[in-house]
C-alpha cells in the first residue's frame, strides 16, 4: 500500500515535470539537477526507511490496530523538527555570547590604547613640566652663583616653588632660599657688629 502511493507520487512528479526539452546545458544547471537527484535519492531512501519502520512496528504490535503511514511519519517528522529547533535555538544563544564576548573584547582593547595614549601623553606632559621647572632653577642657579644677583636669584627660586611645588627642582629651590637667607641674615648680623 505505501508502495503504492510512493509510486503514484513519483508518476505524478513526472508528469508535473514534463517531458525533457533541448536546453543548452551550463554548469550551474547541472549542479542543480545532481543536487536534485541526490534530493530524490534521499527522499526515497527515507521512504523505504519509514515504509520498514512501519511494518516493523506494525509486526511488532502484532494485533493492535493499525496507524496510518502517514501519522507515524508526520509525528516522527514533528520530534525531528523539534530537536532541531532545540539545536538551532542553542547554536543561536551559543553564536550570540560569543559574538556579545568578541564585542566586549574589542571594546576593551580600544580602551586600553586609548589609556595607554593617555598615560603617553600625561607622560609627556610630566617631562615638559620638569624641564621647565628645571630651567627655571638653571636660571636662578646662574644668577646667584655666578652672578651674584641673590634678590633676582631669590624672585626666580620663589616662582619655581610656586609654580612648580611638587617638583626636584622646588625642593632644590627651596634649599637655595634657605642658603640666601643665611648669608643675607650673617651678612645683616656682620654689619651690626661693625656699627657697634
Amino acid at each position: 500500500m505505501a508502495e503504492d502511493t510512493l509510486i503514484n507520487m513519483l508518476r505524478k512528479a513526472d508528469e508535473l515535470a514534463g517531458p525533457p526539452t533541448d536546453v543548452l546545458v551550463r554548469a550551474s544547471d547541472l549542479r542543480r539537477r545532481v543536487h536534485r537527484r541526490r534530493l530524490t535519492t534521499a527522499t526515497i531512501s527515507l521512504a523505504g526507511v519509514i515504509v520498514v519502520l512501519f511494518t516493523t512496528g506494525t509486526w511488532r504490535r502484532g494485533g493492535q490496530a493499525e496507524r496510518p503511514l502517514e501519522t507515524l511519519s508526520i509525528t516522527a517528522l514533528q520530534a525531528q523538527m523539534k530537536a532541531l529547533q532545540a539545536k538551532t535555538e542553542a547554536a543561536l544563544n551559543l553564536i550570540s555570547e560569543v559574538l556579545e564576548q568578541d564585542r566586549i573584547s574589542r571594546q576593551m582593547a580600544q580602551h586600553q590604547t586609548e589609556l595607554a595614549g593617555m598615560m603617553d601623553g600625561m607622560e609627556r606632559a610630566r617631562q615638559q613640566v620638569d624641564k621647565t621647572a628645571f630651567i627655571l632653577l638653571y636660571q636662578a642657579d646662574q644668577l646667584y652663583l655666578h652672578l651674584n644677583q641673590a634678590n633676582d636669584a631669590a624672585q626666580k627660586y620663589q616662582q619655581v616653588i610656586r609654580l612648580f611645588p611638587q617638583s626636584r627642582s622646588a625642593q632644590i629651590a627651596q634649599q637655595r632660599l634657605n642658603e640666601i637667607k643665611d648669608k643675607t641674615d650673617k651678612q645683616s648680623k656682620a654689619k651690626g657688629d661693625e656699627k657697634c
